[in-house]
């Protein structure tokens, strides 16, 4: 997802460190590069069609699992019939779950970042309920609805 991505926006930690300044931003540009880029809709149609062959559980992730797995999860939970709040609920449990984890990847960095890059960092590293508000509004722009999108 997001490979196609020519904005140095492609959801990776260096990109993350490097557009820590103004990480808010960034941000909100990945969630509409996850909903409209070449590559997240060809990588979502994919997974979503690779999904109705399984026959069994399927564990699914991406470098931190909150960005594009969240949004993945998120298609999942809205195609099952889950509502808008159950599925906010379920997109910023990931904050608790990573939570050890971010501060592990935030100490192994601290001695090669500015305190500005670390701030950006963890804000990166967390979702926030804007970014998937975000990310409903760009698919209602671009698309009209969910069934459009999914279409």
């Amino acid at each position: 997802m997001l490979a196609s991505e020519t904005s140095g926006n492609n959801g990776s930690l260096q990109d993350m460190i490097i557009n820590a300044t103004d990480i808010s931003e960034v941000m909100m540009k990945t969630y509409e590069s996850i909903v409209t880029s070449k590559s997240a809709l060809e990588g979502y149609r994919a997974f979503l069609l690779d999904l109705l062959e399984q026959k069994q559980a399927v564990y699914f992730h991406c470098f931190a699992g909150k960005d594009r797995t969240g949004f993945a999860a998120a298609l999942l939970l809205r195609l099952a019939g889950a509502s808008d709040e159950e599925i906010m609920k379920d997109y910023l449990k990931t904050n608790i779950a990573r939570k050890e984890v971010n501060q592990e990847i935030i100490n192994s960095l601290k001695e090669k970042l500015t305190e500005d890059q670390i701030e950006g960092l963890q804000i990166a590293l967390t979702v926030d309920k804007n970014y998937l508000f975000h990310a409903r509004e760009i698919m209602n722009e671009n698309f009209g609805s969910f069934e459009v999108y999914l279409s």
